[in-house]
């Protein structure tokens, strides 16, 4: 027999959004709460974060935020609950 899990997240659960700089690694937090422009550069190297301050990326990103924070709201005056599914790695998925 084959079981298999499966992970979902509410939207009300999603408190933030986490931005890595691929040139040093570093991350960073992005609170939904106060999350209004994300920051063009990195702020521990000083490296772009996108490819221009105009990046179609950045905009839909800025975008998906703005829904994040709109739609939870929303979503407890309606008579369906809604979850989106996450993949984790293997790593990060007890078998005890």
């Amino acid at each position: 027999m084959t079981t298999q899990t499966k992970h979902f997240v509410e939207l009300p659960d999603i408190v933030a959004v986490r931005l890595e700089c691929k040139n040093c690694q570093s991350s960073f937090l992005v609170s939904l709460r106060r999350a209004s422009k994300l920051p063009y550069a990195c702020v521990n190297c000083g490296d772009a974060l996108w490819d221009d301050p105009d990046s179609l990326a950045l905009k839909a990103i800025e975008n998906f935020i703005a829904v994040l924070k709109k739609i939870g709201p929303l979503m407890e005056k309606q008579p369906v609950n809604f979850s989106v599914e996450v993949k984790l790695p293997e790593s990060a998925v007890s078998t005890k």
